[in-house]
């Protein structure tokens, strides 16, 4: 029997979260402020051509905040959708567990936004740096603990998205014998 030690385990969900809502905040109040500003704001010049600049500068300046505000808004519900499933199957342990060796493991390049990739017992795993995800997404050349073929490994996941979201990896004791 082989024994494992725990290299990483997920559950720390919430600071992505509190992240989006601190980021949302702040538009929210920036969002405020320009829309209080225009309307407390008002213009005494006598130019009727320089007027009609200002109403057209002030009106494209706030639907750019709205565009921007909408785009934010719905990558949070992306963000706490994804969250919750997650989180709930975590805490539920509605996940699947593999184990076994690491077979064409496809390590991140260092000059682009590539993914690290391997199969364990024929269920394929796959992340990147650019896009994490609440699961395991340390690349090697990043110091990640998935380091090439051959490694034995016990893998907890979810699926997700038809993607196998790591939420445990376990490596194999040193002192272990098979």
């Amino acid at each position: 029997m082989k024994e494992y030690y725990t290299v990483y385990e997920t559950g720390k969900f919430e600071f992505h979260v509190n992240l989006s809502l601190i980021i949302f905040i702040i538009m929210l109040v920036a969002f405020s402020y320009v829309v209080i500003h225009n309307f407390k704001y008002k213009t005494t010049l006598s130019g009727e051509s320089f007027r009609k600049d200002v109403i057209v500068e002030r009106f494209l300046s706030m639907i750019g905040l709205i565009i921007t505000f909408s785009i934010f808004l719905i990558f949070i519900v992306v963000n706490v959708i994804d969250y919750s499933f997650i989180k709930k199957s975590y805490h539920n342990n509605d996940y699947s567990v593999v184990e076994g060796e690491i077979e064409n493991f496809i390590p991140m390049k260092i000059e682009g936004h590539s993914q690290e990739s391997f199969i364990v017992n024929e269920i394929e795993f796959s992340y990147n740096r650019s896009n994490p995800k609440y699961g395991y997404h340390l690349p090697k050349i990043d110091g990640g603990h998935i380091t090439g073929n051959g490694q034995y490994v016990k893998i907890s996941y979810i699926t997700y998205n038809n993607q196998n979201i790591i939420i445990k990896l376990e490596l194999v004791k040193y002192n272990s014998y098979n």
